[in-house]
């Protein structure tokens, strides 16, 4: 009798022992894996960034050129391009109404007499196409990464200190100027306020 009980101890002690060393190289292998996946992440995120400050220094230099009333929009838009160089998690939080006051300023340039709308247009297109193809390429890096992080049985195994979701872009900038503002303005208010304008 001691035997047996000796014996059904040992292999409970094993399977536990076992479960804990499985355990632990799952974590250590997703652990890796999401470090990986964020390897891929980060250098489409800073190109993102620098592409719209290339993009915020023509909006800078187009209303110089044309004597805008720029003085203020001018301080808005270097604090835009400081504040982007900012630490990562402020960006990560602060792209979406950056960009909305970057947008709006474009919105005053169109407005100014001595503008024209669509050599502006045809400036900001290289730009604005290849930040479009940024968004879609970081928005499916984060989907994929997002997945690993909320997928049975990931969610049991993940250190949240060390690997958090991340927000995705949802800026067109092929999008109708005023139509993008409009829409990015209700997200904005939606996040800060709970309520749909």
């Amino acid at each position: 009798m001691k035997k047996a009980i000796l014996i059904i101890f040992s292999l409970f002690a094993l399977l536990i022992i076992v479960l804990f060393i499985g355990t632990k190289q799952y974590s250590r292998k997703l652990d890796n894996t999401l470090f990986k996946k964020e390897e891929e992440i980060n250098p489409v995120w800073k190109n993102l960034l620098h592409l719209t400050n290339m993009r915020m220094s023509v909006i800078n230099d187009l209303y110089k050129k044309h004597n805008c009333d720029n003085n203020n929009h001018i301080k808005t838009i270097d604090s835009i391009i400081l504040e982007k160089k900012s630490s990562e998690d402020y960006m990560k939080k602060n792209f979406h109404p950056l960009e909305l006051k970057a947008n709006t300023i474009l919105l005053g340039l169109y407005n100014c007499k001595k503008a024209n709308e669509i050599q502006i247009d045809s400036l900001l297109k290289p730009y604005n196409d290849s930040l479009n193809i940024k968004i879609k390429l970081y928005n499916s890096l984060v989907d994929d990464y997002n997945n690993d992080i909320f997928k049975f049985p990931n969610t049991f195994f993940i250190d949240y200190e060390k690997h958090k979701s991340k927000r995705f872009m949802r800026i067109d900038y092929s999008n109708n100027l005023e139509n993008e503002v409009k829409k990015q303005s209700e997200i904005e208010n939606w996040i800060e306020t709970g309520e749909l304008r």
